[in-house]
């Protein structure tokens, strides 16, 4: 990297997730956070790159699988609770 620069190359180093994880400047940046998963615990996932002074941008975990399901079958494609009921029964979803 140093020879690439002394050239006027431009250049940057490929960090490894370990370095990555303990730079000081991605982590004063909060590049990397923490969060708590519901399946998993405690993960580091990445932060949001954008930052405002007057807004906190909060990060979190997806929700857990089939979560919004019902939300959905019935908001979105306007099935009744019937046809849900019908359709779980058999297996369709």
């Amino acid at each position: 990297m140093k020879t690439l620069c002394e050239q006027g190359i431009p250049c940057g180093a490929i960090l490894d997730t370990l370095e990555i994880a303990d730079d000081p400047h991605l982590n004063q940046r909060e590049m990397l956070v923490e969060i708590t998963h519901p399946q998993w615990g405690k993960v580091k996932v990445l932060g949001c790159p954008v930052k405002f002074s007057d807004f906190q941008n909060e990060i979190k975990s997806s929700p857990e699988f089939g979560k919004h399901n019902h939300e959905i079958y019935s908001g979105l494609l306007n099935l009744s609770e019937t046809k849900i009921q019908e359709l779980m029964e058999k297996g369709i979803i």
